[in-house]
């Protein structure tokens, strides 16, 4: 299927996944894209163009349409993607200064759109959900529908159960559900705390899984926060939740489809800066790029696109922030922009 060089709204949704003319699986990333070109990153290639370029055996396979993907960034690390791309898949390269793992398709490359609000009409469409599904992710949708029915209208699957589609199975890998709508944030706060209170299939992180979180963070972020440090960023989080033992993991997107450009091609780079301040307004800390406003004189708007930092910082944090200033030729304004590898933020001690 070739969507031509035309506005869908599904095709330029965030977290929707596109599957392209030459076998990748490309993720979409925000709602800033051309009629040209939509943003993301190529995610899954076939597990056969991915053992070729790296003389390996693939692994993560997932199947799609009876054909075998495997997750590029599950064999490569995260620093080394853009050259991956820029080296293999040059017509995917993007890198802007500021966010070097964004990449790009064009439209006219996509053949198939995996669109996540969609998957969940079709499950509610074709099986009523019901209070005894044994289903975890089943049971879920069916509490996000008692919830609220607005709340269920703003949700969608993503990552690999999107691709598979495998709904009809025992559910036991994480699952990944994400949000829509700036109002869907403080909706999804309250489920997660009814759901908690209410219901016994549901859990938070248990001291072993609290443990492994602190370790996974400590080795993203090395000595740039403490262990101390790290718990303090979990304090109130709601957007990691368990039901019978199944990770539901929130991500949320502030909207969709309404740049005609894309911010990085607007931006000019400027000095390195290191700064701290108190945060003033997270009320963008939920989505990537994570944004976040401090009372710094000098700058207060901080922009973060490396990943790790969604919903880390609250109102009244003291940080601190390393990163890049760039300046808008659009209107003149200025941030402060934390990069994968170029930059870091951490809580003051």
């Amino acid at each position: 299927m070739s969507t031509g060089n035309t506005y869908r709204p599904n095709l330029d949704r965030d977290h929707t996944y596109l599957r392209t003319d030459d076998d990748l699986l490309f993720c979409v990333s925000g709602d800033s894209h051309t009629k040209d070109s939509i943003y993301g990153m190529p995610y899954y290639m076939a597990t056969s163009q991915l053992e070729d370029v790296l003389g390996t055996s693939a692994q993560e396979q997932i199947i799609v349409k009876g054909k075998e993907y495997s997750k590029i960034l599950g064999h490569i690390a995260l620093d080394e993607y853009p050259n991956f791309i820029r080296e293999n898949l040059p017509d995917y390269f993007y890198g802007p200064e500021g966010w070097n793992v964004l990449m790009k398709v064009d439209r006219d490359k996509v053949r198939d759109v995996y669109d996540p609000k969609s998957i969940v009409a079709k499950i509610r469409r074709e099986r009523p959900l019901n209070p005894d599904e044994s289903n975890p992710l089943l049971h879920t949708l069916h509490k996000l529908e008692k919830f609220s029915p607005r709340l269920i209208g703003s949700v969608g699957i993503t990552g690999s159960l999107l691709l598979t589609q495998a709904i009809d199975h025992r559910v036991r890998n994480d699952v990944d559900l994400i949000f829509y709508g700036e109002e869907s944030v403080e909706a999804a706060r309250a489920f997660s705390e009814d759901a908690l209170q209410n219901d016994s299939r549901f859990s938070g992180l248990s001291d072993n899984e609290l443990d492994a979180y602190i370790r996974k963070k400590k080795a993203r972020f090395g000595n740039e926060m403490s262990e101390d440090q790290l718990k303090r960023t979990v304090e109130g989080r709601f957007d990691t939740i368990f039901v019978d033992g199944v990770k539901l993991d929130f991500t949320f997107s502030k909207s969709t489809n309404k740049e005609s450009f894309n911010l990085w091609d607007t931006l000019e780079a400027e000095d390195m800066v290191s700064l701290t301040g108190t945060v003033v307004d997270d009320s963008e800390s939920y989505y990537l790029p994570t944004k976040l406003k401090i009372d710094n004189e000098e700058l207060s708007d901080i922009v973060i696109t490396a990943r790790g930092y969604i919903c880390l910082f609250r109102d009244g944090n003291a940080i601190r922030v390393d990163g890049q200033i760039f300046t808008s030729r659009k209107n003149g304004e200025r941030y402060v922009v934390v990069d994968e590898g170029k930059g870091f933020v951490a809580l003051q001690p």
